[in-house]
This record gives C-alpha cells, structure tokens and sequence, in this order.
C-alpha cells in the first residue's frame, strides 16, 4: 500500500522559497557605479563586442539565476499640467511640468494632473550615492524575480491621469564585465542539431525536447558556479582599478599642474617667432609633465604598491598563484576571440584612436587584455617576473591537457604531453614502455 505523499505545509514552502532566495542573493555581481551600463546600452556594449544579446535572453538568465542585475534603480514619478497656448498664430494644448505652470500665460488649463516616469542621470562619478541617499536603489538579486513585464511604461496616446495607472518604473543595469559570463552562458545553451534530425517524427521531437530540458537544468548549477568565478575576479578587478584610479589621479594632478604653466612668463633666449616659441614651450611643458607623472607612480610602485596589492588580492580570496593563474586564462580567452593574435607586435602598436573604434571578437578581446596587462602590473609590483603578454599569445596556442593526470598546462615545446610534474612523467613513461613491448609482440 503506498503511503500518501505529505502535503506541503505552508512552512516548507516558505523554507523552500528562503532557500531559492539565498541562492539567488549569491549571484549580486560585483560592481563599480562607473562600469555600470543601463539595460538597452548593455544590450549595444555586449554587440559591439560580438555577444549578440536582447532583454528577452537576458529575463530569462535572470529568471534562472545566473545573469542577474547588478543593480535596479526606482524612476519615480513626474507630475505634468495640459496648457492652451498660441503657436505660430494657433491655439495649442502643450504639456508642461506642473511646477513650471506659473511660467507661462496659458489661455485656458486643463484641470487635469498627467504622470510620467521620471528620468536618471548617470553621468557623475558618484550619481549611485545620490539615488541611495533617496531610498530608490535595490539589488535584484537579493530579491525574488519579478517579470520584467510588469515595470514597463503603459503605452497610450495620452498619459495616465493616476499615480496607480502609471504604475512602477525602473532602470535594470549591469556592470561591464558582466559581458564574460553571458557569453560563456550562452556557449553552454548552444544546442548542435544534426541534418537528420529534422526529419524526426512528432514523437521524437517531444522526448528530445524533454531530454534537452533536463539537460539544461542539470547544467545550471555548474553554468551558476562558472558564473560565480567570473565574479570573483571581477571583484579583484574592480579593487586593483580603484588603487590604479586613485594612483593615477595623483599622477594627473601633478601633470595638470605642469601643463598650468603659461609660456609667456618664460624668456625666450634663442629669439624664436613667438608661434614657434610657444609651440616648443608647451612641448617641454607636456614632457616635464609626463616625467612629474611617471616619478608619481614609480615612486607608488617602490613604496606602497607591495603592500597595498598583497592586501588587496587577500581580501579578494586570491593568493599570488591564483592571480598568475587568472592572467594567463585572460590570454587563452584573448586569443580565442582575438584574429590577429599571432601578430602580436600589430597587436601592441595599433593607435588607441582605433582601439576605440574596435568591435566583434576584437573589442571583446581587448577587453581581456586589460585584465592581462593590468594582472601583470600587479605581479611585477610583488617583485614577480610575470611572463610578457606576446609569450602569453604564443603559449596560447599550446595550451594542452596532461595525458595523466587530465589538469591543463601550457607547453613550452610542442612535443610536451604531461604538466611537467615528477609523478606524471613517471607514470607516462611507463606507459609508453608498455605500448612499446605490446608492438614488439604484434610484429
């Protein structure tokens, strides 16, 4: 006799959406307000370099825990007044804000107050700080999902009368780098449909459906745990740029200072045309300026960058030999993306005016670069000797598998097929004496 299932009490449920909650609240990414990109320009960052993405793709990565928001920002609300006004000779109703309607002379006024969604400004560098002292900011992920469908603005040919009918309005915005873990989200969703399966029958095509499905969900954990990697270096990322950032402040401070000098007050000893005499003085200002700026940081670098750096990586959960490690994956991913990889002298020449103009697998490479280069920077400030970035491109192209022990390894010559470790040379070259005595048999 089959014992009946126990329904489920209110309590498990709860427990069971706390849990669900919890899960979700590990996928807040790491953020800085100045990487962060509102939803429909996140949507133009990622395909500008060659992730092809829309709101619908990225509701449902929300939905399911993986791409999450970084963070959701209230619009608010704005009251607005319909006035009679002449135009060009003719009556005309104009919508105008409600506090500016002592402005105007209207000849007539419609008793009616309009709303509309407010507008954000993200230009400033601490525009997040104002929206929070107003109690408009949330974080997606420490809540639970809710349909993208229901903040939308209602469309009409007129605007609501009512706060009720307007509804809620917000600005969903992501953080940069976030554009690494949506593209390896996506590779992992890709599905390889073969010529003949699609001439499958109808039955078929449900049970592989339904395996697909089952797939999918099985995959999601690990998809989360690749996601939360890609977190935790943004997170390093984002605190060696905030030491770089104010590293180099100080360096432009000292070189906007330099550039403050006004060659008229300098005496022009060699009677040059006064055209030329300026040109060459501004010239000597902007490289004693340079040079100020370069003393700034190398003297960052001898005194303070060790310690600071050291503190910062274990902060984050890094030790030396995890940041060497994230280096030299930046430069596989690099070259994976990357056409001109092989030509890494072009590589390293190529005028930031083009690197600006980038797009497609090239942008998105040079956006590991970045991580390549600024990681090494780092390494050199702990007194390591990190290998160059070209060695990293070429090396690249030997990435490999131990044969033994199944970790990867870069080769440093192309015949290599284990790590290099003791204990795995060991065990393949007892192998490869086995396989040399069976051959000797057959023959």
């Amino acid at each position: 006799m089959k014992t009946p299932a126990r329904k489920r009490s209110q309590s498990d449920s709860s427990s069971i959406a706390g849990a669900s909650l919890r899960k979700r609240t590990e996928m807040q990414p790491p953020f800085r307000p100045r990487d962060l990109l509102a939803t429909d320009r996140f949507i133009s960052f990622c395909a500008d370099r060659g992730v092809q993405t829309s709101r619908e793709q990225l509701e449902f990565y929300d939905r399911h825990n993986l791409i999450v928001p970084a963070v959701r920002v209230s619009r608010g609300y704005v009251l607005f007044r319909k006035v009679l006004i002449p135009h060009e000779g003719k009556p005309q109703w104009r919508l105008v804000f409600a506090n500016d309607l002592t402005k105007f002379s209207p000849l007539k006024v419609d008793p009616k107050t309009y709303y509309d969604f407010g507008s954000i400004s993200c230009g400033s560098s601490d525009w997040l700080a104002q929206y929070e002292e107003r109690g408009v900011v949330s974080y997606p992920a420490r809540e639970k999902y809710r349909p993208w469908g229901e903040d939308l603005m209602v469309r009409r040919s007129e605007l609501p009368t009512s706060r009720k009918e307007l509804g809620e309005g917000h600005f969903d915005f992501y953080a940069r780098y976030q554009c690494f873990p949506l593209k390896e989200a996506q590779s992992s969703m890709v599905v390889e449909v073969r010529d003949e399966t699609l001439f499958v029958d109808d039955e078929s095509w449900l049970k592989i459906g339904r395996n697909l499905r089952r797939g999918i969900e099985g995959s999601l954990g690990y998809l989360q745990e690749a996601v939360l990697k890609h977190h935790r270096l943004m997170t390093l990322m984002s605190a060696i740029r905030d030491v770089l950032v104010d590293v180099y402040a100080e360096a432009g401070i000292t070189f906007e200072a330099k550039l403050e000098v006004d060659p008229r007050d300098e005496e022009n000893v060699d009677g040059l045309p006064q055209a030329e005499f300026r040109r060459k003085a501004e010239r000597e200002a902007r490289e004693d300026a340079g040079r100020d700026a370069r003393d700034v940081i190398r003297l960052y670098e001898q005194e303070s960058a060790p310690a600071e750096m050291r503190k910062v990586i274990a902060e984050c959960g890094y030790s030396i030999e995890d940041v060497r490690r994230a280096r030299q994956r930046a430069a596989h991913l690099a070259s994976e993306s990357d056409p001109t990889y092989r030509w890494t002298e072009f590589t390293e020449r190529i005028p930031a005016n083009l690197l600006r103009q980038a797009r497609g697998d090239y942008a998105l490479a040079l956006e590991h670069y970045r991580i390549v280069n600024e990681l090494g920077w780092v390494l050199r400030m702990l007194g390591d000797k990190p290998p160059t970035l070209k060695k990293l491109l070429v090396g690249s192209d030997a990435f490999g598998h131990c044969l033994v022990c199944g970790e990867p390894f870069q080769r440093k010559k192309r015949p290599w097929v284990t790590c290099g470790s003791p204990t795995c040379k060991h065990e393949h070259n007892k192998d490869l004496k086995r396989r040399l005595r069976s051959t000797r048999r057959l023959s």
